[in-house]
């Protein structure tokens, strides 16, 4: 995605899109709120069921998206690309972490796409729409 969109910025003559190439799961939010200026949009399709038990429960899902939302400034919108399932909430610790982003930040909507978007995933996938709201 990065080499994609920093060709994207080339070839539009854009040198103002403050791309990141890292860990985004190292970084912290307030850091990443507070970088150039804030982090206003954020897009991504993670890594998909990594959370196995209660030892990889952090890698869910749910928490990338936490970690994306909270890392976007007050009013930043938020698209990622995940399996229905993760959006219904398949355990009890990630319905927590439903719960916890959705006393924060607005669902605006969730897309259904084709089952086959991902060639040979077998799982059905879905685009979630998020605003940063702090409720809280």
């Amino acid at each position: 995605m990065f080499a994609i969109a920093t060709t994207n910025m080339i070839l539009r003559g854009d040198g103002q899109s403050n791309l990141i190439c890292g860990d985004f799961c190292k970084q912290s939010t307030s850091d990443l709120q507070l970088w150039g200026g804030g982090v206003t949009v954020g897009f991504m399709n993670q890594p998909y069921s990594q959370a196995k038990n209660r030892a990889t429960a952090h890698l869910s899902e749910l928490c990338f998206i936490r970690q994306l939302l909270n890392s976007v400034t007050s009013g930043g919108r938020v698209a990622v690309i995940v399996p229905v399932s993760a959006m219904i909430g398949k355990t009890k610790e990630d319905k927590a972490v439903k719960c916890e982003i959705l006393k924060s930040h607005t669902l605006e909507g969730v897309i259904n796409l084709n089952k086959s978007t991902f060639y040979r995933v077998g799982t059905v996938p879905c685009a979630a729409v998020f605003t940063w709201a702090n409720r809280t």
